[in-house]
């Protein structure tokens, strides 16, 4: 793996870190930044806006079955999270429900 993958690698473990804690919709670049130690112009760099970085902060939570995010997900109507599995869908509401 090069360094700019273990770099964004690094952003978006740090990405579903603020998520789980804060909340899917609550994350910032600045926040995201701050737990990955690194600039948020380079959060920048390596995810593009907060669409598309929340598009893959939605797409690493539905791959490891993080399902607190996939729960924020289906309520906000993320068109990934709509997609998720059935199985992983009902299992995310289910623990929401919690």
């Amino acid at each position: 793996m090069s360094k700019s993958d273990k770099t964004k690698q690094h952003i978006l473990a740090a990405a579903i870190t603020e998520a789980t804690q804060r909340g899917y919709l609550r994350v910032t670049r600045e926040n995201i930044a701050a737990r990955a130690e690194l600039s948020p112009a380079l959060v920048s760099h390596y995810f593009g806006t907060m669409v598309e970085l929340r598009r893959a902060i939605m797409s690493e939570a539905i791959r490891a079955r993080h399902l607190r995010i996939v729960a924020q997900g289906l309520l906000d109507k993320h068109p990934k999270a709509k997609r998720a599995p059935d199985e992983l869908k009902a299992a995310a509401l289910a623990e929401a429900m919690r």
